[in-house]
């Protein structure tokens, strides 16, 4: 039984496809403020 729930949760990953979308838009976010910040830090 255990091994049906596994495959349900695995199947469901692709329901939180939007999800990943969301987590990659905010990590270039994060990373371009980085990039922002070290520039200002450089002037």
């Amino acid at each position: 039984m255990r091994n049906s729930k596994n495959r349900v949760k695995i199947g469901s990953f692709h329901v939180t496809a939007y999800e990943q979308y969301k987590l990659i838009y905010l990590a270039t976010l994060l990373v371009l403020l980085a990039f922002a910040y070290t520039f200002y830090l450089a002037k």
